[in-house]
């Protein structure tokens, strides 16, 4: 059953339109941050969202196409104590994981 009212998984974009040289090329630049983006085609690649995925996750993936395109974040922002104080919505109980995954022994 899909749930039409909160939606989480691939993010796919153009990478070539988005003014890089190819999907290969910004996948090999994430990687140097230890970040893994699947390849769709030579012009386009994914990024994988899930209940485990916090603002900061999300704002390292910001701050890394910010660097990849040489600009510049405002001071303060994309980090831990930015969000300190910051209430945000949790995702409704009906869609978060209540088993364990990805639990290697």
């Amino acid at each position: 059953m899909t749930d039409s009212v909160n939606h989480f998984d691939t993010v796919t974009f153009d990478a070539v339109s988005s003014g890089f040289e190819s999907s290969d090329s910004i996948i090999s630049d994430f990687h140097k941050y230890g970040i893994n983006l699947r390849r769709v085609d030579d012009r386009h690649v994914g990024i994988s969202f899930n209940e485990t995925t916090t603002l900061v996750d999300l704002d390292e993936i910001i701050e890394i196409f910010y660097d990849l395109k040489s600009k510049q974040t405002s001071a303060g922002f994309l980090s831990e104590e930015y969000y300190k104080n910051t209430k945000f919505t949790e995702l409704p109980a009906n869609i978060k994981r209540s088993s364990n995954f990805m639990q290697q022994p």
